[in-house]
């Protein structure tokens, strides 16, 4: 039921993508690095727990639980604009989720408030830098995340 979910996820932002025109797809993993395949043509195939992604003679294979997310861009490479979440405004902070939480990471003081998408206020608190971790224990959906003043929307899995 996961892979069916991540696969309509996938193709649903491919729509959107598609009017973009964004030329890469990106892969971000629960450790934080990233991994960039051209978007045109690329294949995904689900097996053994796995998201095996081939775009022509390039090919990725990751593991379903240490996928954070992925998103097409417009450059492949970590400094582009892309639709992703992470790197809002250079420095400014980023959000991911893993284990049921929503981790940000950043520096400096920053206000931290993350709702539901119905509005619910699930969690408030301030950071000084670095990393913090909010919930452990979130269920699966999506949520919205608002530092500083910035919103960015997250799944967690």
């Amino acid at each position: 039921m996961k892979q069916f979910f991540l696969l309509a996820a996938f193709l649903l932002t491919g729509m959107a993508a598609e009017a973009d025109n964004y030329n890469y797809l990106m892969f971000q993993t629960t450790d934080g690095s990233s991994t960039y395949l051209t978007a045109v043509g690329t294949k995904i195939v689900f097996s053994d727990g796995n998201l095996v992604a081939t775009s022509g003679t390039e090919s990725a294979t990751f593991s379903l639980s240490d996928l954070s997310y992925m998103v097409f861009t417009d450059s492949g490479t970590n400094t582009d604009s892309s639709t992703s979440i992470t790197n809002v405004e250079a420095g400014a902070f980023g959000v991911y989720s893993g284990g049921g939480s929503i981790v940000i990471t950043g520096s400096g003081l920053q206000n931290v408030s993350i709702c539901s998408v119905s509005g619910a206020l699930i969690a408030k608190g301030t950071t000084s830098g670095g990393t913090t971790t909010f919930g452990g224990n979130l269920a699966a959906g999506v949520y919205i995340v608002k530092v500083n003043g910035q919103t960015a929307k997250i799944v967690v899995k």
